[in-house]
């Protein structure tokens, strides 16, 4: 569990920085002064409006979508900017994090099965040698079943 507990402390911090930095750009290219969408106003709005498109839905408080209004504002070289940023987190940096968790949780899952291993393997070794030690001394045992 520490080891899921890490990761996911390390993937959060990673997303924030990620939603940290699209966020002074989008607070920077949109501005204090837009009127169309007051999610950029200010810098937690406009992280957490970055966080609500990258997990639930990109939509304005007044329910319109906000790539729609960009596009319309910025035009098509801020579609290709979104689509790829779009595509770079929910593809590539989601994908990134499961990818962590599931190998954690099989490197963990090996590493406690090893263990298991290692203390049943001296229990295991010496059945075997007394097993070894009568079929040496006695080879009719071999035949009794």
């Amino acid at each position: 569990i520490l080891n899921g507990l890490t990761t996911l402390v390390w993937a959060i911090a990673l997303l924030f920085v990620v939603i940290y930095v699209l966020a002074i750009f989008l607070r920077n290219l949109i501005g204090a002064d837009d009127q169309d969408l007051p999610e950029f106003r200010h810098m937690t709005a406009s992280m957490f409006t970055l966080y609500r498109c990258f997990t639930d839905g990109c939509d304005a408080y007044n329910g319109s979508p906000i790539g729609e209004i960009l596009h319309y504002k910025y035009g098509t070289l801020f579609v290709i900017g979104y689509t790829c940023v779009m595509m770079l987190v929910s593809v590539g940096l989601f994908n990134m994090i499961f990818a962590i968790f599931i190998d954690q949780a099989a490197s963990s899952a090996v590493r406690r099965k090893q263990r298991e291993l290692s203390v049943s393997a001296a229990t295991t070794e010496r059945k075997m040698k007394c097993i070894i030690a009568q079929l040496a001394t006695d080879p009719s045992v071999l035949f009794e079943n």
